[in-house]
């Protein structure tokens, strides 16, 4: 393969070498690129600005690799190192366990960046709670995350004869399930 001179003096912007400044200045063009929410912004809908206190804790735990392996609320099968982190994770998990009426021994989870890892986390629990039994049942308002989960993890993205598998149903005019169409739609 022959490269003539000017290719071998022109690199490609990613191979040259950048400042922290060129770095900084990239960012905000692919950022204004992006939808702007502008003032009005929505407490955790992406591209909101995070909250101080959410910013220091994030700054605080980066050196320590806070890594969360394995599901550890309800079991110790969990990664060693980590244990500080986990604690916390139990502590959270354990709260919102409370605030559904529940506790931590019937609950599992752990806390994700986001929601399209929380949805396909929340989905592998409840595959692996009943492997051979498991249900999806969303609205065309879910997330495509769900779908996307119920794929991976082979469960199904459609009915299966059995009840198995993904069942998307209908709403009415203020987002909630139409209980007519699962009656129908679901043989169990």
């Amino acid at each position: 393969m022959h490269i003539s001179e000017l290719e071998k003096k022109t690199k490609p912007l990613w191979q040259k070498p950048l400042t922290t400044r060129e770095i900084t200045k990239q960012i905000q063009i692919f950022a204004s690129q992006n939808i702007c929410y502008g003032k009005d912004r929505i407490v955790g809908f992406p591209g909101t600005n995070p909250q101080a206190i959410a910013v220091k804790v994030y700054n605080q735990f980066l050196g320590n690799h806070s890594n969360n392996i394995g599901l550890h609320t309800r079991n110790s099968e969990a990664e060693i190192g980590f244990s500080g982190t986990q604690q916390a994770e139990r502590e959270v998990i354990a709260m919102i366990a409370d605030l559904m009426n529940s506790s931590l021994d019937e609950v599992d989870g752990y806390i994700a960046s986001g929601g399209t890892e929380a949805n396909l986390v929340g989905c592998w629990i409840g595959r692996n709670s009943l492997p051979e039994k498991t249900a999806i049942i969303c609205s065309f308002l879910t997330h495509y995350s769900i779908i996307k989960a119920a794929d991976i993890l082979g469960i199904g993205t459609q009915i299966r004869k059995d009840g198995t598998g993904s069942h998307l149903l209908g709403t009415d005019q203020n987002g909630h399930l139409l209980l007519d169409q699962f009656k129908s739609k679901c043989p169990f």
